[in-house]
């Protein structure tokens, strides 16, 4: 698996992210697309507009595997 590298540039696809900024201490969010472009989720108790929040991210973070014998059907 690819390790992941905090970086400024803002995410371009939606998925779960880690971010952190200066306030807060590194916790993972949700960038839905809506309308109007992404919007993020887990920050504060509202959503943020991706283009308002400033940070460093690392992700999409991928799903987790699971072997095909124990899979949940």
């Amino acid at each position: 698996m690819d390790r992941l590298v905090w970086t400024r540039e803002r995410p371009t696809v939606p998925g779960w992210y880690w971010y952190r900024d200066m306030t807060t201490v590194p916790r993972v969010v949700s960038l839905i697309q809506d309308g109007y472009g992404l919007v993020v989720y887990g920050i504060e108790e509202y959503c943020n507009r991706l283009y308002e929040v400033r940070g460093e991210w690392a992700g999409p973070i991928p799903p987790p595997e699971e072997p095909c014998d124990e899979a949940v059907v």
